[in-house]
């Protein structure tokens, strides 16, 4: 039996699209007097949206889709024996990953408009810094995650941080 039925509007923020979301409720007899169910029933929203204009500034441009944020301008990459990392002018610095001491994720409460994540990579020749976001990041991590001692609780830890501290995701021994 359906008893109640309401139309909402959604935004789906990995397509940018607003959605239609059209439940029903739904209520099940049974044990406790019954169940209530919602169903839903999501639809894209593209023809609400030419009929309603009024929608559209929820949606990005086509211009700014392509555009990437300036920490995905970074990139970070492991070449060999060395961590490799170009900024968004250009500029490469690299450290060799047998020097590397120390692993440190800077966090900072500039988010979600400033780089609120910072990798910071001591080494016997320097600091290498990634932000947060930079292409190649996920692979970086991946590689650092072999190292012995490598603190995933100190990790998930960092990334769930909006304080401006630091947390030392591997030391070396």
């Amino acid at each position: 039996m359906y008893d109640n039925s309401l139309c909402v509007l959604g935004f789906d923020q990995n397509s940018k699209d607003i959605m239609k979301i059209n439940a029903t409720l739904l209520r099940l007899p049974g044990l406790f007097g019954g169940i209530n169910v919602i169903l839903c029933l999501y639809t894209s929203c593209a023809t609400l949206e030419s009929s309603m204009g009024i929608f559209s500034f929820f949606k990005k441009s086509k211009k700014n889709k392509s555009s990437l944020e300036p920490e995905s301008k970074w990139k970070v990459e492991f070449i060999g024996t060395t961590v490799k990392t170009t900024d968004y002018d250009g500029i490469e610095s690299s450290i060799e990953i047998s020097g590397i001491q120390q692993i440190i994720i800077e966090t900072n409460d500039s988010g979600p408009w400033g780089t609120d994540v910072w990798w910071r990579i001591l080494s016997n020749s320097g600091i290498l810094s990634v932000p947060g976001g930079a292409s190649g990041e996920s692979e970086m991590l991946e590689n650092f995650q072999r190292f012995p001692n490598f603190d995933n609780e100190q990790l998930i830890k960092a990334m769930s941080s909006t304080e401006n501290t630091e947390f030392i995701i591997w030391k070396n021994q």
